[in-house]
């Protein structure tokens, strides 16, 4: 069995060298041609093992194809929040056209005061305008619903 440098990556993947560190005694007698066939039996021990403090060639290449996908999630997810403020937003103006208060009651996050307000009272703006889209005549016929189930 002829010894092989062995060489551990941060990620724990391992790698053989292409040369022998030692030659048994099989493959010496291959090479003086005393023996019909080579030595195919790989060998490693410890002190011919090194560490290498970072990550193989194919364990880099996928974390960096990883960390390009994640950059392109956050702006995406930067983007679509954005357009989420701003389609709230919106909703709020249409609110305040139909009459509806534009901005929630300053004690809304308050325990204490939650009774202070009327039965049949909306805190939100926006459930406030599906309410009243709900009872008019042809409420039947839109599609509207109550997408926060409590």
């Amino acid at each position: 069995m002829c010894r092989y440098r062995k060489s551990i990556f941060l990620c724990n993947h391992t790698q053989i060298s292409a040369e022998p560190l030692t030659l048994c005694s099989a493959q010496k007698d291959y090479g003086c041609g005393k023996a019909s066939e080579p030595c195919d039996a790989v060998s490693t021990h410890t002190l011919g093992t090194i560490r290498i403090p970072h990550l193989c060639e194919r364990c880099s290449t996928i974390k960096t194809v990883q960390d390009r996908r994640l950059a392109e999630v956050k702006e995406k997810m930067a983007e679509l929040r954005q357009h989420l403020e701003q389609a709230y937003g919106d909703c709020i103006k249409h609110a305040s056209e139909a009459g509806l208060p534009a901005a929630k009651p300053e004690n809304e996050g308050n325990p204490e005061s939650e009774g202070a307000t009327k039965l049949g009272e909306v805190d939100d703006p926006v459930e406030a305008f599906l309410k009243m889209k709900m009872n008019e005549k042809y409420s039947h016929l839109m599609v509207l619903s109550d997408s926060q189930s409590k």
